[in-house]
């Protein structure tokens, strides 16, 4: 669960520094970064022993399963 937080906070962290290079006028530059993003969080946000891809509206918290295999996912 630990890897699956940290890649989220890094892919937040990069929607945001994607927004401001957009919003200053370095628009190329801010949509790589949004879409490296989506790419990012699209290819690593899975579960780790099924290996299916989660929602990335699901909330990692204490506890958490994964939806397909009912693994708790620390």
């Amino acid at each position: 669960m630990k890897q699956l937080k940290q890649i989220r906070i890094l892919c937040t962290i990069a929607v945001f520094i994607g927004i401001f290079l957009a919003a200053v006028g370095h628009i190329i530059a801010g949509l790589a970064m949004l879409a490296g993003a989506f790419i990012l969080e699209l290819n690593f946000f899975r579960c780790p022993l099924c290996k299916r891809r989660l929602d990335t509206r699901f909330r990692l918290h204490a506890g958490s399963r994964c939806p397909y295999c009912h693994m708790e996912i620390r």
